[in-house]
């Protein structure tokens, strides 16, 4: 029986992939990003001159979270998780001016 198929080539597969970051940054930023970005898109609605502008608006926060995920280097996993909403912040941050360019490409 293959490695994939065996219990203990499951066990070790799940591990690896809960064990890589990059996976666990891609996961935070699907999963866990919906969940933590609405509390914190509301607190920079507060900032008066961030406020006005919607990719400053995203980027504040994704440049407070890549910082604050730099503090957590004991723990990889919380700092895969910040980093996986920080780039979430970072693709709203940028996809104003993407968006053009993603419909010339598909037409």
């Amino acid at each position: 029986m293959s490695s994939l198929m065996s219990a203990k080539g499951i066990e070790s597969n799940v591990k690896g992939i809960m064990s890589n970051q990059a996976i666990i940054a891609v996961l935070s930023a699907s999963i866990l990003a919906p969940i933590i970005a609405p509390p914190i898109n509301n607190a920079v609605k507060n900032i008066p001159f961030v406020s006005n502008h919607q990719s400053l608006s995203s980027f504040v926060p994704a440049i407070a979270l890549f910082y604050a995920s730099k503090k957590f280097t004991t723990s990889p996993l919380v700092s895969a998780l910040i980093i996986g909403v920080a780039g979430s912040f970072v693709l709203t941050g940028i996809m104003p001016y993407v968006a053009p360019f993603l419909t010339r490409v598909k037409n």
